[in-house]
């Protein structure tokens, strides 16, 4: 039997995706991470390109007030794109914990433990 808890805590603190490995729900979790990882990079791509397009030709080692200025101008380049990321980083996070427990809660009143394996 799964747990409904384990399941969605997995999902929540580990990975999405994780709460359905464990639920063996194999091609749910391959889906979650794999479209988890590819927001992932995605984001981190544009924030690169960003960064490149917005960084100031002399650096000193740290300097806090030049930081806020990058920042400020990588959050105003494209405000729309980055939120649009959260939310569906976010949103794909929300519905893997919750697939992932009511899944196992599915399961667990279902009585599956172990679906047949084919040889």
């Amino acid at each position: 039997m799964r747990s409904p808890l384990v399941a969605a805590l997995l999902s929540a603190l580990f990975w999405p995706g994780a709460g359905q490995f464990y639920n063996r729900e194999f091609k749910k979790g391959f889906l979650m991470t794999s479209l988890t990882i590819l927001l992932s990079v995605s984001l981190v791509i544009g924030l690169g390109r960003t960064l490149l397009q917005n960084l100031p030709q002399v650096t000193s080692p740290f300097d806090p007030q030049q930081m806020k200025v990058l920042r400020d101008a990588i959050l105003q380049a494209n405000p729309r794109l980055y939120g649009t990321y959260s939310l569906l980083l976010t949103a794909t996070w929300i519905f893997s914990i919750l697939d992932a427990f009511l899944g196992a809660r599915e399961r667990r009143g279902s009585g599956v433990s172990n679906p047949p394996q084919k040889d």
